[in-house]
């Protein structure tokens, strides 16, 4: 395993799904749309981690072969709902139900790049008035 396959299970954003709620007892409250990031979305579309309780796996269960999958157990929090085999039996189609395509979340450079842009902007902009420049937001940035 590479070391992104190692870290935890984390979301990039949580947003209230505008669609559905939960209830629970006689409480509603907004349903949660999580997005993850491509690296976290891969290890539970292939098994490797539980979509329920984000618990990572030592093979990746919805690819391996039926040997693979009958020599290791599924590792799983305290009472999470897949507990014994629910990610070879349940998640394939539960995330067929529950997931809605892709949503990129996020600018579309990587930070080191933009910073190196503002540089060779403020560089250019004292060459050629001999002043510093101020502060710069990035165009990016909603004010």
């Amino acid at each position: 395993m590479t070391d992104w396959q190692h870290r935890p299970i984390t979301v990039a954003a949580i947003e209230a799904d505008p669609d559905f709620v939960q209830v629970l007892g006689d409480e509603v409250f907004d349903a949660p749309n999580l997005t993850f990031t491509a690296e976290n979305w891969a290890r539970i579309a292939e098994g490797r981690a539980c979509m329920r309780c984000w618990e990572l796996q030592p093979i990746p269960f919805l690819t391996a072969s039926h040997d693979q999958c009958k020599r290791e157990k599924e590792r799983h929090l305290p009472g999470c709902a897949y507990s014994g085999d629910g990610i070879q039996k349940k998640q394939q189609r539960d995330i067929a139900i529950e997931f809605r395509g892709k949503k990129w979340i996020g600018p579309t450079k990587n930070l080191r790049d933009t910073l190196d842009e503002d540089d060779e902007k403020r560089a250019k902009f004292k060459r050629d008035t001999g002043n510093v420049a101020g502060p710069v937001v990035p165009p990016w940035v909603k004010l």
